[in-house]
């Protein structure tokens, strides 16, 4: 082994001088000679190839928190020593030589495969890694195939055997890590004090998911669902550090999401649905019995991320409230929020071009053909419409002010009507699943609300409505000038 950190209690595993080189994958169906990285180079040394070997130290695993069962899950019948080396043990240490260190073992270790590798072999992995290599017109979403012309002239020299004519460079893009780097790249250390976790799911329950997620989005295949939302999916079973099973009701997938759902009041890695653990030279693969649940796929905001009927809605969403709206519809155990609930209407696209409303897709822009008035335009209509569609409330074993349906509070008097706030603050009345905001009031318009309830969704509910709640007309700077709508509402009630 060639190593430069021989610090106690930082190193997981060690380089070793073994060095992985070409070999040969399908691309597109024709088998290629295939070498890992992104850059061509007329020299084929690269930290991308040379494989790492695991040694479990008991100073790492003190200063980890980490507990014998984070080595006997992965080498089942084997017994921790605090000094292993893969499934056996260092049984005569510290010897030295002239140039160097030898430790006997009782073990002989053969290279290990990289996540990548590893994936490539596991039948039960084949649904997971087929969305991996999920393509679009003939072109790889996640992996990017390189020619590399220098890199194949020093092959061909190397190999002259192989009858070498090209060589691709193989990467991976809009990852959290690439699987098939020896190296690993992140803030938490050097290839030798970190790594990568994958959870792989098995092949039964990905098709389930992805039977399921298809009638969600109204597709006949994975291909025509958009990169980011098939990036979310990947992102909820990789994690760019280590995940030990004792560390594992804190880890968080690259979501930013709990990997058993809840965090610490979530179920601990013996319950976690997990069949197989296995060490690999770049990290730690796990084989799960299901698909992790990810904020995108199971919460209220994942209607409107998915539905076709929602497109525009999705379109507004993401322009005006990514790092508003969106975040606070994405909260729900799987983040480590308990009580958040939320109840939303959504406006579909018929709808929203009844308003006058249309989306230019190539310019990410929303025009309204509708006289909206000097003091709005079209984009501040649109924000406030969608605000008055979300209601944010608390849902907990002590205080419950969720929303479930629009039936009204008969018990409390107001004629009926229950009453909430949205969240541009707008108070709405409902009654008989009937809302009215003001504009609905003024117009003796009402709005039917009507519960989503294909899917049970893990932070509130989901209501389609055939009307727009409405703040007022449009030319709301109107409103209260003489004759306006308002004044003859307010000169029609009954004097206080």
């Amino acid at each position: 082994m060639i190593s430069k950190l021989w610090e106690e209690g930082t190193s997981i595993k060690k380089r070793t001088s073994y060095y992985g080189t070409l070999y040969k994958e399908a691309i597109n169906g024709v088998e290629q000679w295939v070498a890992n990285g992104y850059t061509d180079v007329s020299q084929v040394q690269n930290s991308n190839y040379y494989k790492y070997l695991p040694i479990y130290t008991s100073s790492y695993f003190n200063s980890n928190g980490l507990s014998a069962d984070d080595y006997t899950i992965f080498y089942p019948g084997s017994t921790y020593t605090g000094l292993n080396v893969q499934g056996g043990r260092i049984v005569n240490s510290d010897i030295y030589a002239e140039n160097g260190i030898i430790h006997e073992v009782d073990v002989v270790s053969y290279p290990l495969q990289n996540l990548d590798e590893s994936l490539k072999k596991d039948e039960n992995g084949t649904a997971f890694r087929n969305i991996l290599e999920t393509k679009v017109a003939n072109s790889y979403l996640f992996i990017d195939w390189v020619e590399a012309p220098l890199t194949t002239e020093v092959y061909k020299k190397l190999y002259p055997d192989r009858n070498i004519t090209e060589v691709y460079l193989k990467s991976y893009n809009s990852l959290p890590f690439n699987p098939n780097y020896e190296y690993y790249s992140g803030a938490l250390g050097t290839s030798e004090q970190a790594g990568f976790t994958y959870f792989i799911p098995s092949n039964a329950a990905v098709e389930t998911f992805t039977t399921e997620l298809k009638e969600r989005a109204r597709v006949d295949d994975l291909s025509s669902l958009s990169k980011s939302v098939l990036g979310y999916f990947l992102n909820a079973h990789m994690v760019n550090e280590i995940v030990w099973p004792s560390n594992f009701k804190k880890s968080m997938n690259a979501n930013g999401e709990f990997i058993n759902g809840k965090g610490l009041s979530g179920v601990g890695f013996a319950e976690s649905g997990v069949t197989k653990s296995t060490f690999a030279s770049n990290g730690v693969k796990y084989n799960i019995d299901h698909v992790i649940k990810s904020k995108y796929f199971n919460t209220v905001y994942s209607e409107v991320l998915l539905n076709p009927d929602y497109k525009m809605a999705y379109y507004a969403y993401t322009k005006f409230f990514a790092n508003s709206v969106v975040e606070e519809l994405l909260k729900s155990p799987i983040t480590g929020y308990l009580e958040e609930n939320y109840t939303i209407l959504l406006p579909s696209d018929e709808l929203l071009k009844a308003d006058g409303y249309t989306y230019n897709e190539n310019d990410n822009t929303f025009a309204n053909s509708s006289k909206l008035g000097s003091s709005m335009n079209a984009d501040d209509r649109l924000k406030r419409l969608l605000q008055m569609c979300v209601f944010k409330r608390i849902k907990n074993d002590e205080v419950n002010t969720e929303i479930a349906n629009f039936a009204g509070s008969p018990s409390l008097g107001y004629g009926g009507y229950g009453y909430a706030v949205n969240d541009y603050g707008d108070m709405i009345r409902f009654k008989d699943n009937k809302i009215q905001a003001v504009g609905n009031i003024l117009d003796g318009d009402e709005v039917t609300a009507t519960e989503l309830k294909d899917f049970a969704y893990n932070n509130g509910r989901v209501f389609g409505i055939d009307k727009m709640l409405q703040f007022s007309h449009a030319q709301r700077n109107l409103l209260w000038q003489k004759g306006g709508k308002i004044r003859q509402y307010m000169h029609s009630l009954p004097s206080m």
